[in-house]
């Protein structure tokens, strides 16, 4: 399952290093953020990072959207 988060910042960044830490794959969690140092977070905890909520859209079976 691939999830994608919108919105990286302390809600939704919380919300994705938790899944990783109970065990979800880096991989399968997909991020997009305006701010850029909360998108560098993310891309140094294995998460892949995308330009766009709609490129996140497309590569996610589910999304949260934390803004």
């Amino acid at each position: 399952m691939n999830i994608g988060f919108i919105g990286c910042g302390r809600m939704g960044g919380a919300l994705a290093k938790s899944l990783v830490q109970r065990g979800f794959s880096a991989k399968s969690i997909s991020c997009f953020d305006l701010n850029r140092e909360n998108l560098a977070k993310m891309e140094a905890c294995g998460a892949k990072i995308f330009q766009s909520s709609r490129e996140v859209a497309k590569n996610s079976n589910v999304i949260f959207l934390c803004v």
